[in-house]
């Protein structure tokens, strides 16, 4: 039972990190693939919740209507990754 767990949560894991880099590479209109570290971090972001993510973006200088705007979780990670850089 808890091997079976251990695999559906491998696998759950790369699948979502194979769509963070579809998503990369289509919204970012990235040319060269994503590196691996690249998607491991939006990985990390796209795991908050959406009050980490806003406290983040509070603590890296946003205002709250700045973030307001920000209305998808979507929108949030990739305001993340540009200010993180």
């Amino acid at each position: 039972m808890i091997d079976s767990e251990l695999n559906h949560k491998s696998y759950q894991k790369k699948e979502e990190e194979e769509k963070t880099k579809e998503i990369l590479d289509s919204e970012l209109s990235v040319e060269e693939p994503v590196e691996d570290e690249i998607v491991e971090e939006v990985t990390d972001f796209f795991g908050l919740t959406k009050e980490e993510q806003v406290q983040m973006l509070l603590e890296l200088g946003l205002s709250k209507s700045e973030i307001r705007k920000l209305r998808t979780e979507k929108n949030r990670v990739k305001k993340l990754i540009e200010l993180t850089e």
